[in-house]
């Protein structure tokens, strides 16, 4: 969880200073951390049923490398970029302990995108 903070720290410097930019808009952000999440998760699972003598440091590089391509895929393929988002795909095929993880950046998301619902009309762009 820790080092995901990173992905959601970038998104909310993205949110704040730049409301106006495409990647900032409300739907997209929850669309690209659903499908972060997806992506990590399924890559996570498949690469430890597929890896059998523990987290081989090969491997489990190679499946966080396929999570961010697929990640990407999606996210263009749906129309929702968000960069930060991806790295939460990374998080999630190296270092997933437990499953509610994802609840709780969802639920972190959700706030920042709610903050910035509310206060949308006083928020403008830094540069």
């Amino acid at each position: 969880w820790a080092v995901g903070s990173g992905s959601l720290a970038s998104s909310a410097f993205i949110i704040f200073s730049k409301p106006s930019s495409v990647t900032a808009h409300p739907l997209r952000l929850i669309i690209a951390y659903v499908i972060a999440i997806l992506c990590g998760m399924l890559l996570h699972v498949i690469g430890a049923a597929l890896i059998s003598d523990g987290h081989s440091f090969a491997w489990m590089s190679f499946f966080a490398s396929l999570a961010v391509i697929v990640c990407l895929m999606f996210m263009l393929w749906l129309k929702a970029e968000h960069p930060p988002a991806v790295g939460m795909a990374l998080v999630f095929v190296i270092d997933l302990k437990d499953y509610r993880t994802s609840i709780l950046i969802i639920a972190a998301i959700t706030a920042m995108v709610c903050l910035k619902l509310l206060l949308n009309r006083r928020l403008s762009d830094l540069f």
